[in-house]
C-alpha cells in the first residue's frame, strides 16, 4: 500500500522533470531561433557577395576597355582622355 507521503513525494517528482523537460525545450527552440537567424544571415552574405562579384566583374571589364583604348590611341599616335 502506497502512503499519502509517497504519493506526494513521486508527483512532486514529476512535476521537477517536467519543469526540467520545459527549460530544455525552451533552451532547443532558443537554439533554434538562433540557427534559423544564422542560416539567414548566411543567405544575405550570400546575395551580397554575387552582387559584389558582378560589380567587380564589370568594373574589370570598363578598366579592360579603357586600357585597350589608351593602347590603341598611343599606338596610333592620338591622345587619350579620360
Amino acid at each position: 500500500m502506497i502512503s499519502g507521503s509517497v504519493k506526494v513525494q513521486l508527483f512532486e517528482g514529476n512535476t521537477e522533470l517536467d519543469l526540467m523537460r520545459k527549460e530544455r525545450h525552451e533552451a532547443l527552440m532558443d537554439i533554434q531561433r538562433s540557427l534559423t537567424k544564422l542560416h539567414q544571415i548566411f543567405l544575405d552574405m550570400a546575395v551580397l557577395v554575387e552582387t559584389q562579384g558582378e560589380k567587380i566583374g564589370t568594373r574589370s571589364e570598363n578598366h579592360l576597355v579603357i586600357v585597350q583604348r589608351l593602347v590603341v590611341g598611343e599606338a596610333r599616335g592620338r591622345d587619350f582622355a579620360l
